[in-house]
């Protein structure tokens, strides 16, 4: 009886595979009076859309967990990888990605004396303009076979450095907007 509370209901979730999730409960003190039949019955009959959307919401911190975890790792890597979103603006680079577009944007030397900025460079933008011009046609016209779904840069000055940009369609299909994901290229240095 902590708190007052005399009288409970709980709604207990289960996941797909018989895993007890967790439970949602209703807690009243003497005065409020314990729970009727037909209050017992409307929670019963919530319980499998209030189920559905506690496995909904599981899911997604699933797959929240998943992307930090990814992000972290990529982070981690020498090779130069940003995200961009639909309208150009970038969602994540990795440490390699952030000095790259830095790089290209001013030239190696200039770029070891200026303080990184944000955006991606016009060239880079351009292409993407591309292949969101080429999805944009292919769904208006449902052909997709004759779109582009990558382009490659070089850099127009400094050699070796290069762009593939690539249109990466959701996993959730065409309701949403696809990303465009850029693996860049570095000058190889000599042994």
């Amino acid at each position: 009886k902590p708190d007052g509370w005399l009288h409970a209901a709980a709604l207990l979730f289960w996941a797909d595979d018989g895993r007890f999730i967790g439970q949602l409960a209703s807690l009243r003190s003497r005065e409020q009076g314990d729970f009727t039949a037909v209050e017992l019955e409307d929670l019963r009959s919530l319980h499998p859309q209030v189920n559905a959307a506690v496995i909904r919401l599981l899911t997604q911190e699933n797959a929240a967990a998943t992307q930090v975890t990814l992000e972290h790792a990529l982070h981690a890597l020498p090779l130069p990888i940003a995200i961009v979103t639909w309208d150009f603006a970038i969602s994540f680079t990795n440490s390699a990605a952030t000095e790259t577009v830095h790089r290209w944007r001013h030239g190696p030397a200039a770029a070891r004396a200026l303080k990184p900025d944000a955006g991606l460079p016009e060239d880079l933008t351009a292409a993407c303009m591309t292949l969101k011009e080429g999805w944009n046609e292919a769904v208006r016209t449902y052909d997709f076979n004759r779109m582009p779904w990558s382009i490659t840069l070089a850099h127009p000055v400094t050699g070796g450095l290069g762009a593939t940009i690539r249109l990466v369609e959701s996993p959730a299909g065409r309701t949403l907007h696809p990303t465009f994901v850029i693996h860049f290229e570095l000058p190889r240095t000599p042994d």
